[in-house]
This record gives C-alpha cells, sequence and structure tokens, in this order.
C-alpha cells in the first residue's frame, strides 16, 4: 500500500491529528508465505505530527487463509494488527521507542511504501500453533484419515515395551 508523501505531510502541517482509512489487498505480499493468503484489509491509522517527524498508528483487519497443523486443512482466520510508524527526513531518532518501525525518508521519496509494516502486523497477530478449532483431532497417523469427519479403521497398534514404566506411573497417578 502506497501513500502519497504529500498527503500525509499536509494534515501534519495542519498541526492537528487526522483519521487516514485504508484498504486493499494484501494477497501479492502473502504470496510468499506457505500456506497463508490475504483477503481485503482495512483499518484506519491516526497521522499527527511526533518530534520531527510524523507517526502513523492505528489498526489493521483482515482474514488470513490458513492450513491447520494437525489436519491440514484450510480455514479461515480474522486477524487485527497493531500498526505504529514513525517517518522521519532525518536519521534522528528522538522520540523514538522501539515499538514502532522507523522509516527514513529521503528529500526524493514522494510514497510511502506501508505494505510491510501493514504486513508484519497481521503476521504478528498468528498463533503459533495454527488450528482450525480448539479440539482439532488431526489426521490418524497410519492411514491419514481426518479424524473430524469420523472415526478410522485402523486397529490399535501394540504398546512399546520402552513405555511401560512411564504407564505404571500414570496408572498409578490415576488411582490416587
Amino acid at each position: 500500500m502506497r501513500i502519497a508523501r504529500s498527503e500525509i505531510e499536509t494534515a501534519s502541517l495542519a498541526g492537528g491529528e487526522r483519521t487516514l482509512s485504508i484498504s486493499g489487498n494484501l494477497g501479492e505480499l502473502m504470496a510468499g508465505e506457505p500456506g497463508r493468503t490475504a483477503h481485503a484489509y482495512s483499518g484506519d491509522l491516526r497521522v499527527r505530527p511526533h518530534g520531527r517527524g510524523i507517526r502513523l498508528s492505528g489498526s489493521v483487519e483482515s482474514t488470513l487463509s490458513l492450513m491447520c497443523d494437525r489436519c491440514a486443512q484450510p480455514y479461515d482466520l480474522p486477524v487485527t494488527g497493531e500498526v505504529d510508524v514513525l517517518l522521519s527526513d532525518a536519521i534522528d531518532a528522538s522520540g523514538y521507542s522501539g515499538d514502532s518501525v522507523l522509516v527514513v525518508l529521503g528529500p526524493e521519496d514522494n510514497w510511502i511504501d506501508l505494505a510491510n509494516p501493514l504486513r508484519d502486523a497481521l503476521l504478528l497477530e498468528l498463533p503459533q500453533k495454527r488450528l482450525c478449532r480448539s479440539d482439532c483431532k488431526g489426521l490418524c497417523p497410519h492411514c491419514g484419515k481426518n479424524l473430524n469427519e469420523g472415526s478410522c479403521s485402523c486397529e490399535a497398534l501394540a504398546q512399546d515395551d520402552r513405555w511401560a514404566p512411564l504407564l505404571d506411573i500414570k496408572r498409578k497417578l490415576e488411582r490416587a
């Protein structure tokens, strides 16, 4: 997503705060992420002066299409990410906090590309374990059947004798 520099600077020169509505499609940016595609996104960013720069902050919402880590079925996950970008003409980072993305603009930069900060804000909201639902049963390790759709006809495998001492402990704990 690109925004004209003049549009942002006009808002900050007025000395006030302005809300900038953003929307688009992040599909192209998510192309490099295996199993992840993005639908349309939208959000509102507050534009305000900040020291020698301009701060853009707000949230972005989208729905990401993911693959379940247990059953390998696709599912959609709505996500909302927080965006905080500090635009500056100088490398001087006064007023910069480590939570913000610092973008240093040269005099020839007429466009500000917010695609990466928006993409990062959404990806940071993804859970480490991506599950289609909390009680997902996954796949049968023998035949590969999706156990969410029903049980399989595989026979229970004989237990490995190396686990016997741990099973004894488990049984004792269950009786206690």
